[in-house]
């Protein structure tokens, strides 16, 4: 945890986005870590279950150092990170204790499942430097 939390700071203090995952596949509370560039950070949880509360001593315990450390309210937020869409249609919040943290749920999902939303997701060209692929890039707009 206390690496995890170097890393972090280290992030925000220079001012860029990371993404760190946990050596261990076993990792209480949440599969991995972003840092925007502007300092924000997201707990990220993946999951397929319509239920995926954070749950035991040792995860809510993680879950409340992450949040406690990482700063105010609102610099840190819990994201779950869902797939099917079925999944993610009938997801709600979680349950993680005592702590106070947002909760926000993601939905993945592939090209095909993207084209399904319609005016929901934009395309545009990958106008990606140095990468010699032009594919198409779905995003979700809000």
């Amino acid at each position: 945890k206390e690496e995890a939390m170097q890393l972090i700071a280290a992030a925000r203090q220079a001012g860029v986005a990371a993404y760190l995952r946990p050596l261990s596949d076993t990792f209480p509370a949440f599969d991995a870590v972003a840092v925007t560039a502007g300092g924000q950070v997201l707990l990220l949880q993946m999951t397929i279950s319509r239920k995926h509360d954070i749950s035991g001593s040792v995860a809510l315990e993680t879950l409340q150092f992450f949040v406690n450390q990482c700063g105010t309210a609102g610099t840190v937020q819990l994201v779950f990170v869902v797939a099917p869409k079925a999944t993610w249609s009938a997801f709600s919040k979680q349950r993680v204790g005592k702590c106070n943290v947002s909760q926000y749920a993601l939905l993945l999902c592939g090209r095909r499942e993207a084209a399904d939303y319609g005016d929901g997701v934009e395309s545009s060209d990958d106008a990606g430097g140095g990468g010699s692929s032009s594919g198409k890039r779905k995003r979700q707009r809000r």
